[in-house]
Protein backbone atom coordinates (compact mmCIF):
# COMPACT_ATOMS: atom_id res chain seq x y z
CA UNK A 1 0.00 0.00 0.00
CA UNK A 2 1.30 3.42 -1.02
CA UNK A 3 0.73 5.58 2.06
CA UNK A 4 1.51 9.18 2.98
CA UNK A 5 1.12 10.87 6.35
CA UNK A 6 1.20 14.65 6.12
CA UNK A 7 0.62 17.86 8.02
CA UNK A 8 0.45 21.57 7.20
CA UNK A 9 2.54 24.33 8.81
CA UNK A 10 1.28 27.84 8.08
CA UNK A 11 3.50 30.02 10.30
CA UNK A 12 6.40 29.95 12.76
CA UNK A 13 4.30 28.87 15.76
CA UNK A 14 2.75 26.12 13.70
CA UNK A 15 6.19 24.96 12.58
CA UNK A 16 7.29 24.58 16.21
CA UNK A 17 4.25 22.42 16.94
CA UNK A 18 4.81 20.52 13.71
CA UNK A 19 8.37 19.57 14.61
CA UNK A 20 7.26 18.35 18.04
CA UNK A 21 4.54 16.23 16.42
CA UNK A 22 6.97 14.80 13.85
CA UNK A 23 9.50 13.92 16.56
CA UNK A 24 6.87 11.88 18.39
CA UNK A 25 5.51 10.36 15.17
CA UNK A 26 8.90 9.01 14.12
CA UNK A 27 9.48 7.30 17.45
CA UNK A 28 6.49 4.99 16.89
CA UNK A 29 6.17 4.96 13.11
CA UNK A 30 9.70 4.86 11.67
CA UNK A 31 8.63 2.98 8.57
CA UNK A 32 6.21 5.65 7.37
CA UNK A 33 6.91 8.84 5.49
CA UNK A 34 5.52 12.07 6.91
CA UNK A 35 5.58 15.24 4.81
CA UNK A 36 5.11 18.87 5.82
CA UNK A 37 3.34 21.26 3.45
CA UNK A 38 3.65 25.03 3.71
CA UNK A 39 2.13 28.12 2.13
CA UNK A 40 4.42 27.75 -0.87
CA UNK A 41 3.16 24.21 -1.45
CA UNK A 42 -0.40 25.54 -1.45
CA UNK A 43 0.44 27.81 -4.37
CA UNK A 44 1.79 24.85 -6.31
CA UNK A 45 -1.26 22.70 -5.51
CA UNK A 46 -3.86 25.30 -6.45
CA UNK A 47 -5.84 24.89 -9.66
CA UNK A 48 -8.06 27.95 -9.16
CA UNK A 49 -7.11 31.66 -9.02
CA UNK A 50 -4.90 32.20 -6.00
CA UNK A 51 -4.71 35.66 -4.47
CA UNK A 52 -4.84 35.20 -0.69
CA UNK A 53 -3.84 31.84 0.76
CA UNK A 54 -5.86 32.58 3.93
CA UNK A 55 -9.06 31.68 2.08
CA UNK A 56 -7.85 28.09 2.19
CA UNK A 57 -7.38 28.02 5.97
CA UNK A 58 -10.63 26.15 6.58
CA UNK A 59 -10.26 23.85 3.58
CA UNK A 60 -6.74 22.53 4.09
CA UNK A 61 -7.46 18.82 4.42
CA UNK A 62 -9.54 18.33 1.26
CA UNK A 63 -7.35 20.90 -0.54
CA UNK A 64 -4.20 18.80 -0.13
CA UNK A 65 -5.76 15.35 0.07
CA UNK A 66 -7.54 15.59 -3.30
CA UNK A 67 -4.17 16.16 -4.96
CA UNK A 68 -2.24 13.60 -2.93
CA UNK A 69 -4.82 10.83 -3.49
CA UNK A 70 -3.82 10.89 -7.16
CA UNK A 71 -0.38 9.59 -6.19
CA UNK A 72 -1.04 7.65 -2.98
CA UNK A 73 -3.51 4.88 -2.15
CA UNK A 74 -4.05 6.33 1.33
CA UNK A 75 -3.42 9.84 2.64
CA UNK A 76 -3.49 10.68 6.35
CA UNK A 77 -3.74 14.28 7.56
CA UNK A 78 -2.48 15.01 11.07
CA UNK A 79 -2.93 18.35 12.78
CA UNK A 80 0.36 19.83 13.95
CA UNK A 81 -0.87 20.32 17.54
CA UNK A 82 -0.69 16.65 18.45
CA UNK A 83 1.67 14.28 20.21
CA UNK A 84 1.78 10.80 18.71
CA UNK A 85 2.01 8.27 21.54
CA UNK A 86 1.64 4.95 19.74
CA UNK A 87 1.99 3.05 16.48
CA UNK A 88 -0.62 3.98 13.85
CA UNK A 89 -0.46 0.99 11.49
CA UNK A 90 -3.92 -0.13 12.62
CA UNK A 91 -5.60 2.92 11.06
CA UNK A 92 -4.74 1.55 7.60
CA UNK A 93 -6.57 -1.73 8.14
CA UNK A 94 -9.95 -2.38 6.54
CA UNK A 95 -12.01 -1.48 3.51
CA UNK A 96 -13.35 2.07 3.87
CA UNK A 97 -13.52 5.45 2.15
CA UNK A 98 -12.55 7.52 5.17
CA UNK A 99 -11.48 6.83 8.75
CA UNK A 100 -12.26 9.47 11.38
CA UNK A 101 -11.90 10.27 15.08
CA UNK A 102 -14.34 11.71 17.59
CA UNK A 103 -14.39 15.39 18.45
CA UNK A 104 -15.32 15.21 22.11
CA UNK A 105 -16.43 13.23 25.14
CA UNK A 106 -19.09 13.62 27.87
CA UNK A 107 -16.99 15.95 30.01
CA UNK A 108 -15.43 18.11 27.29
CA UNK A 109 -18.45 18.94 25.15
CA UNK A 110 -20.49 20.04 28.17
CA UNK A 111 -17.64 22.23 29.42
CA UNK A 112 -17.28 23.77 25.96
CA UNK A 113 -21.03 24.41 25.73
CA UNK A 114 -21.12 26.11 29.13
CA UNK A 115 -18.21 28.37 28.13
CA UNK A 116 -19.20 29.22 24.54
CA UNK A 117 -22.76 28.09 23.86
CA UNK A 118 -21.49 25.96 20.98
CA UNK A 119 -22.93 22.45 20.87
CA UNK A 120 -19.94 20.87 19.07
CA UNK A 121 -22.45 19.16 16.85
CA UNK A 122 -24.39 19.62 13.61
CA UNK A 123 -28.07 19.07 12.80
CA UNK A 124 -29.19 15.94 14.67
CA UNK A 125 -25.68 14.48 15.16
CA UNK A 126 -25.04 13.62 18.79
CA UNK A 127 -22.05 15.60 20.16
CA UNK A 128 -20.36 12.29 20.97
CA UNK A 129 -20.75 11.16 17.34
CA UNK A 130 -19.58 14.41 15.75
CA UNK A 131 -16.11 13.83 14.28
CA UNK A 132 -12.95 15.93 14.21
CA UNK A 133 -10.90 16.56 11.07
CA UNK A 134 -7.55 16.83 12.86
CA UNK A 135 -6.81 13.20 12.02
CA UNK A 136 -8.37 11.83 8.84
CA UNK A 137 -7.46 8.78 6.78
CA UNK A 138 -8.69 8.90 3.19
CA UNK A 139 -8.69 6.05 0.68
CA UNK A 140 -11.38 7.28 -1.71
CA UNK A 141 -10.85 9.87 -4.43
CA UNK A 142 -14.63 10.18 -4.82
CA UNK A 143 -15.00 11.00 -1.12
CA UNK A 144 -12.35 13.72 -1.03
CA UNK A 145 -13.61 15.31 -4.24
CA UNK A 146 -17.08 15.46 -2.71
CA UNK A 147 -15.62 17.01 0.44
CA UNK A 148 -13.79 19.62 -1.62
CA UNK A 149 -16.95 20.40 -3.59
CA UNK A 150 -18.86 21.12 -0.37
CA UNK A 151 -16.01 23.31 0.86
CA UNK A 152 -16.24 25.41 -2.31
CA UNK A 153 -20.03 25.80 -2.15
CA UNK A 154 -21.67 29.17 -1.46
CA UNK A 155 -23.12 27.98 1.85
CA UNK A 156 -19.70 26.94 3.22
CA UNK A 157 -19.06 30.06 5.31
CA UNK A 158 -22.43 29.71 7.04
CA UNK A 159 -21.11 26.72 8.98
CA UNK A 160 -19.09 27.53 12.12
CA UNK A 161 -16.59 24.70 11.79
CA UNK A 162 -16.22 24.89 8.02
CA UNK A 163 -14.42 21.84 6.56
CA UNK A 164 -15.12 19.85 9.72
CA UNK A 165 -18.87 20.41 9.41
CA UNK A 166 -18.65 19.37 5.75
CA UNK A 167 -16.82 16.22 6.82
CA UNK A 168 -19.59 15.40 9.28
CA UNK A 169 -22.25 15.88 6.62
CA UNK A 170 -20.50 13.34 4.41
CA UNK A 171 -19.81 10.89 7.24
CA UNK A 172 -23.32 10.92 8.73
CA UNK A 173 -25.66 11.65 5.84
CA UNK A 174 -24.10 10.04 2.77
CA UNK A 175 -23.51 6.43 1.83
CA UNK A 176 -19.75 6.28 2.29
CA UNK A 177 -17.89 3.50 4.06
CA UNK A 178 -16.67 5.07 7.30
CA UNK A 179 -14.30 3.65 9.89
CA UNK A 180 -14.70 5.26 13.32
CA UNK A 181 -11.24 4.80 14.79
CA UNK A 182 -12.17 5.63 18.39
CA UNK A 183 -14.80 2.90 18.54
CA UNK A 184 -12.08 0.46 19.53
CA UNK A 185 -9.58 -0.09 22.33
CA UNK A 186 -7.36 2.69 20.93
CA UNK A 187 -8.15 6.39 21.26
CA UNK A 188 -6.88 9.10 18.93
CA UNK A 189 -6.95 12.69 20.07
CA UNK A 190 -9.80 14.82 21.41
CA UNK A 191 -11.81 11.93 22.78
CA UNK A 192 -9.43 12.04 25.78
CA UNK A 193 -9.44 15.82 26.35
CA UNK A 194 -10.54 16.61 29.89
CA UNK A 195 -9.51 13.15 31.04
CA UNK A 196 -5.76 13.65 30.68
CA UNK A 197 -5.12 13.40 34.47
CA UNK A 198 -6.51 9.83 34.28
CA UNK A 199 -3.91 8.70 31.75
CA UNK A 200 -1.38 6.25 33.17
CA UNK A 201 1.92 5.08 31.75
CA UNK A 202 1.89 1.28 31.80
CA UNK A 203 5.00 -0.16 30.24
CA UNK A 204 5.55 1.66 26.97
CA UNK A 205 1.87 2.56 26.53
CA UNK A 206 -0.43 5.32 27.75
CA UNK A 207 -3.65 3.88 29.15
CA UNK A 208 -6.95 5.22 30.46
CA UNK A 209 -8.40 2.49 32.64
CA UNK A 210 -12.08 1.57 32.45
CA UNK A 211 -14.10 3.55 35.00
CA UNK A 212 -17.65 4.67 35.79
CA UNK A 213 -17.35 7.96 33.89
CA UNK A 214 -15.22 7.43 30.73
CA UNK A 215 -14.42 4.97 29.27
CA UNK A 216 -17.12 2.70 30.62
CA UNK A 217 -16.52 -0.36 28.39
CA UNK A 218 -12.80 -1.25 28.56
CA UNK A 219 -9.28 0.10 29.03
CA UNK A 220 -8.13 2.37 26.20
CA UNK A 221 -4.65 2.86 24.77
CA UNK A 222 -4.08 6.54 23.97
CA UNK A 223 -2.14 6.76 20.70
CA UNK A 224 -2.60 10.50 20.05
CA UNK A 225 -2.81 13.52 22.37
CA UNK A 226 -4.50 16.46 20.60
CA UNK A 227 -4.17 19.91 22.19
CA UNK A 228 -6.57 21.74 19.84
CA UNK A 229 -7.25 25.47 20.08
CA UNK A 230 -5.71 26.69 16.84
CA UNK A 231 -2.84 29.15 17.38
CA UNK A 232 -3.27 28.85 21.16
CA UNK A 233 -2.07 25.25 21.05
CA UNK A 234 1.49 26.59 20.88
CA UNK A 235 1.09 27.95 24.41
CA UNK A 236 -0.75 24.89 25.68
CA UNK A 237 2.26 22.75 24.80
CA UNK A 238 4.01 24.43 27.72
CA UNK A 239 1.36 23.10 30.11
CA UNK A 240 2.35 19.44 29.96
CA UNK A 241 3.46 19.40 33.59
CA UNK A 242 0.10 20.61 34.92
CA UNK A 243 -2.18 18.70 32.54
CA UNK A 244 -0.84 15.18 33.13
CA UNK A 245 0.43 12.99 35.93
CA UNK A 246 4.15 13.53 36.57
CA UNK A 247 5.35 10.28 34.98
CA UNK A 248 3.17 10.80 31.91
CA UNK A 249 4.29 14.43 31.54
CA UNK A 250 7.97 13.48 31.64
CA UNK A 251 7.35 10.75 29.09
CA UNK A 252 5.53 13.11 26.70
CA UNK A 253 8.41 15.57 26.88
CA UNK A 254 10.83 12.86 25.76
CA UNK A 255 8.57 12.06 22.81
CA UNK A 256 8.50 15.59 21.39
CA UNK A 257 12.23 16.22 21.78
Amino acid sequence: MNVLFYTVAMDEKNMTLTQSMINSFKKFNPNHEIKVFTTQDMIGFSDIPFSDYRIYDFRLTPFFSRKLIEKYDTVIRLDADQIITGNLDHVLEGDYDVAVVQNSNPRDWKKHFNMTGQMLSLYDIDPLDYVNCGFTVIKSKRFVEHWWKLCCAQFFNQYPFREQDMLNILVHYFNYKVKFLDRSNKWHGLITKGYWPFIQKIGDKLIIKQNKEWPTDEDKEVVIIHWAGGDQAYFKLKDINIKFQYEVAQYLKTLIQ
